[in-house]
């Protein structure tokens, strides 16, 4: 009764329905991405990067702000040299 658009009376309910009948190439394109969001599979935490500290000075610190103080990351190489700088600022360090 609910795809018989003609026999559905509440018209608040109509609205509801898609304006179009569903198709063969609509089905396909739901089942493909369907599958591609099951075969992806959901993020876990096992699968979370972790990084060897090998090579590196690493330390907790804080950084005055106005209000109090912002908790930072320091990982500067243990040999003095030519590196790279990554710079990472947000709300979650951890």
């Amino acid at each position: 009764m609910l795809n018989e658009r003609e026999t559905f009376d509440d018209p608040h309910m109509q609205r509801l329905l898609p304006a179009l009948a569903p198709s063969r190439r609509g089905f396909i394109a739901a089942s493909a991405s369907l599958g591609f969001a099951l075969a992806a599979g959901p993020l876990n935490a096992q699968s979370a990067i972790h990084t060897p500290t090998d090579g590196l000075d690493v330390a907790d610190s804080t950084v005055p702000v106005t209000g109090g103080q912002m908790p930072s990351y320091k990982v500067p190489p243990a040999k003095a040299g030519k590196y790279p700088v990554v710079c990472r600022c947000g709300a979650n360090l951890a």
